[in-house]
């Protein structure tokens, strides 16, 4: 595989992949408080359907969880496995926050918002 190649579709793509996550961050998902994660979670299957992801929402006792797969067209390919959580800590204090904790904004080369500790 030609990594140059791999750079120049990240480059080619940066709009996009900046936008997608602007959209996953201004949806809140505060788990302590049962503050959006379902629709976080919908969220994310949708988003996943958007590049060709199988998913889906599996009911918990708790809350949901996100399943998504990709099948190899081959038999004997190996099972990567990808764990990760979409859940964040209250923003609270809010005062603390130089941008709003959900905006996504972008400030010089970096992204900020929820899941980052107050800047």
């Amino acid at each position: 595989m030609d990594l140059e190649a791999v750079y120049r579709a990240i480059d080619a793509e940066q709009g996009r992949f900046v936008a997608d996550l602007q959209r996953l961050v201004r949806q809140p998902s505060i788990s302590s408080q049962n503050v959006g994660v379902r629709e976080c979670a919908e969220l994310l299957v949708a988003m996943m359907a958007e590049v060709g992801i199988a998913g889906r929402v599996l009911e918990t006792d708790g809350l949901p969880v996100v399943y998504g797969e990709v099948r190899s067209p081959r038999d004997d390919a190996p099972t990567l496995v990808i764990y990760n959580h979409y859940d964040v800590q209250p923003p609270e204090p809010l005062e603390e926050w130089t941008h709003p904790p959900f905006g996504a904004e972008v400030a010089g080369d970096r992204l900020v918002g929820r899941g980052r500790v107050p800047a």
